[in-house]
């Protein structure tokens, strides 16, 4: 089956937002996570923050954050499609490198700062960040999923937050 270039294989998760496959890009053969927003538009003002959400998470980069690859919400059904995570979670990574190196856990704070100061920048703020809702690959690079849709695999709670004077 396919969704746009992308060969849908197999479903990852499920919530209230939709559905989350694992793809594949038929354009460049890298591996994708597939969310299919048809939940979400059950709820008009879920529906309007979400993809307002989303459209400010499209704008931003960084190197530790789940790259969104693209965002098609006026097809039907609605969807994104993210870089698959090969990834653990924190909390995975430290029951089993009890105790993690010093010099992963200084990495880890700086990348998971910098990402957060990015979707700042932007207005956003992760409303679930803790060692589960952190991901980390295999080299221990830091991915962090800016989205927050809750697919069942990835997503968390969000809040938005008011701009206010200062460094932030």
């Amino acid at each position: 089956m396919n969704l746009g270039p992308y060969e849908i294989h197999a479903q990852l998760g499920a919530g209230k937002d939709g559905i989350s496959y694992r793809g594949r890009d038929a354009r460049d053969k890298r591996e994708v996570e597939i969310r299919v927003l048809s939940g979400a538009r059950t709820d008009e003002n879920r529906w309007r923050e979400l993809t307002k959400r989303l459209r400010l998470t499209a704008m931003i980069e960084h190197p530790a954050t789940l790259g969104l690859r693209e965002l098609n919400l006026e097809r039907e059904p609605p969807y994104v499609v993210v870089d698959l995570a090969e990834a653990r979670s924190l909390s995975a990574a430290c029951v089993a490198d009890v105790p993690l190196p010093a010099r992963i856990v200084a990495r880890i704070a700086l990348d998971l700062a910098g990402a957060l100061a990015a979707a700042h920048r932007f207005g956003l703020v992760h409303g679930d960040l803790r060692p589960g809702t952190v991901q980390l690959n295999d080299e221990g690079d830091l991915l962090l999923d800016l989205t927050g849709i809750n697919a069942g695999v990835l997503g968390g709670r969000w809040k938005w937050i008011r701009r206010r004077p200062g460094p932030c």
